[in-house]
């Protein structure tokens, strides 16, 4: 007999409302979601000089910076609640839920509430730190690249279940978000890349999550003078295909989980 969903709602929304708290008293996720990208901005976007660097176009450089950085922001956030969720189901919890009314639906939607919920954090922040320290966008520029980023983030919330899953342990989210930190370096989220490292740049999952960001607020445009634009389709591509990969990876896990 299936609950009524009156009740999987009322009975989701305390869950929400712990799992929040949880994250709210994390100082590690706190630090990579929140003040690390913030920091990282403010020290390299709002601080330098990027106006007098050669060859650069300093304004282009400092909005690509800050969409990058609250992309990255918001990818970690994604990806350490999913993949806590990942953790706590293998342990048992999942499993000790899923005896409650609630269920496992409503544990799955009270993650992926928090999930979205920590995600926008980052963008929000960094995003005024931009508008506060002289990045000039139109609104569509502001609200397309913010939307960008919020849904987004369910392709690293695949990523953390995938990640989560497979290694089994909360080693796995040391190797999430380690994976994230290279990636991050590898896509161009804090300088753009030209040459061969942009050619394999292209391949990583970040670049295409953070070049689809920027496209509202840059147009594609580089902020070195003289390279070519991003190409809109390669970051579609991108993003679609690491997506895939995730939620492939992920189900496998899944399967097998409840097969043992």
């Amino acid at each position: 007999m299936s609950r009524p969903r009156s009740l999987n709602a009322r009975l989701t929304a305390p869950l929400v409302r712990l799992e929040l708290r949880r994250a709210w008293r994390d100082p590690v996720l706190l630090f990579f979601v929140v003040v690390l990208p913030l920091v990282c901005y403010l020290g390299f976007g709002a601080v330098l000089p990027l106006d007098s660097l050669p060859g650069v176009d300093g304004g282009l450089l400092n909005t690509s910076l800050m969409v990058g950085l609250a992309g990255y922001g918001a990818a970690t956030a994604a990806a350490t609640i999913t993949g806590q969720a990942a953790v706590e189901r293998l342990q048992g919890w999942g499993r000790q839920l899923a005896l409650t009314p609630a269920g496992d639906t409503g544990y799955a939607t009270a993650k992926a509430v928090v999930a979205s919920v920590v995600a926008c954090l980052p963008i929000g922040l960094t995003f005024a730190a931009g508008a506060a320290t002289g990045v000039r966008l139109p609104w569509w520029g502001w609200c397309g690249s913010a939307l960008v980023l919020a849904t987004g983030s369910a392709m690293w919330a695949g990523y953390g279940l995938a990640v989560g899953l497979t290694g089994r342990s909360q080693s796995a989210l040391a190797i999430a978000s380690g994976g994230l930190v290279l990636f991050s370096f590898m896509g161009g989220v804090y300088l753009p890349l030209t040459g061969q490292l942009l050619s394999l740049g292209r391949w990583t999952p970040l670049y295409g999550y953070v070049t689809l960001a920027r496209w509202p607020a840059t147009g594609g445009q580089s902020p070195l003078l003289g390279e070519p634009s991003d190409q809109l389709g390669m970051a579609v591509m991108n993003c679609l295909l690491w997506t895939m990969a995730f939620v492939a990876v992920a189900g496998r896990q899944v399967s097998a989980s409840r097969a043992r």
